[in-house]
């Protein structure tokens, strides 16, 4: 007999899982955005200079790298997932594009670089949707993975000689300020919201988060959905490898390290819950901006790196704390 004869399956619509915890995200939303603004005038006040207009540009351009890396996290933490790669990828994407660009030129580093992070994300998707690993699992062996071929494409070394087309454009200065880094970032982040809010592919995601059983008795293409979420965080990993490629001017199989770190940090820190089916990208705008903040005052402060990330990783278990609290607090 099969396991569902005589039994009622309740399927709540898609539009009710999308909208229910609306009001709750938008005031979740103001008390991050709260306090972004008191943590910016708390560094204001202490360190001078922390305002100006060359300190905010450098706080964009740390951030942007993190927030593409973040829209893609977003994408993969709302259904429940997590992708731990994003670093390596980013690192193994930024070694492809420097090796083909010094070859072939520009457009084959292009190519060789964003395909390198769409190909390692389609791996990623298909062990975790048809091969049923672990998101955790699959997530990390694909870190080891590309970090090796990394280094094994590089010898373990920095490649240099690069062409500076792309560095030239990177660092067109409009009013004193290169904004095309940061714009991008934005452009991405602001697209992903986007997605999520216009889109059926958008609610899709959100109501899988919620609910992934339900959501396929509904109809819900399940399978493609996760598929493609992992492949937009390595699309996103690989575009971050390009914006590093291009600051640095030439690519380096060690660069990534840390970013899955950030990048979650950013994503929990903005109001996506850790268990999928809640959050935004807009939030994660926000909580990307918290870490840069965050970073480039206590590096102002002397603070060493690694009790940044002390601060960090306790951030992130403060919050996901909170949020299981909350989710407690709600249950009957």
């Amino acid at each position: 007999m099969s396991p569902l004869r005589g039994r009622i399956i309740l399927v709540p619509p898609l539009g009710l899982l999308y909208s229910a915890d609306m009001d709750r995200q938008t005031r979740q939303l103001l008390v991050i955005t709260a306090a972004l603004a008191v943590m910016f005038s708390a560094f204001a006040f202490a360190i001078e200079g922390f305002a100006a207009r060359d300190n905010l540009a450098n706080i964009a351009r740390r951030g942007a790298i993190n927030g593409i890396i973040s829209a893609g996290m977003t994408l993969v933490i709302l259904t429940g997932g997590i992708d731990l790669s994003v670093g390596s990828v980013l690192a193994l994407s930024g070694v492809c594009l420097a090796l083909a660009m010094k070859a072939w030129g520009l457009a084959a580093g292009l190519c060789a670089g964003l395909g390198a992070g769409v190909l390692c994300g389609l791996f990623n998707g298909l062990f975790v949707v048809f091969g049923r690993v672990p998101p955790f699992i699959t997530t990390l062996g694909m870190m080891g993975i590309a970090h090796g071929i990394a280094l094994r494409a590089t010898g373990g070394r920095t490649v240099h000689g690069l062409p500076p087309t792309l560095t030239r454009v990177m660092d067109v200065e409009i009013l004193g300020v290169q904004p095309v880094p940061g714009l991008l970032a934005l452009a991405v982040l602001l697209g992903g919201q986007a997605f999520l809010s216009f889109t059926t592919w958008g609610r899709y995601l959100i109501a899988i988060g919620c609910n992934e059983r339900a959501s396929r008795l509904s109809g819900v293409p399940v399978e493609r959905v996760k598929l493609g979420v992992y492949v937009a965080a390595g699309a996103c990993a690989a575009l971050a490898g390009v914006l590093q490629v291009a600051k640095l001017n030439s690519g380096s199989p060690l660069v990534g390290e840390g970013y899955e770190l950030s990048s979650i940090a950013a994503v929990i820190l903005g109001g996506t819950s850790i268990m999928g089916g809640r959050g935004s990208i807009v939030g994660t705008l926000v909580g990307v901006l918290i870490i840069a903040v965050l970073a480039s005052g206590l590096t102002q402060l002397n603070v060493q790196s690694q009790n940044q990330n002390i601060i960090i990783g306790a951030l992130i278990i403060a919050t996901v704390l909170v949020d299981q609290l909350t989710r407690r607090g709600r249950e009957p």
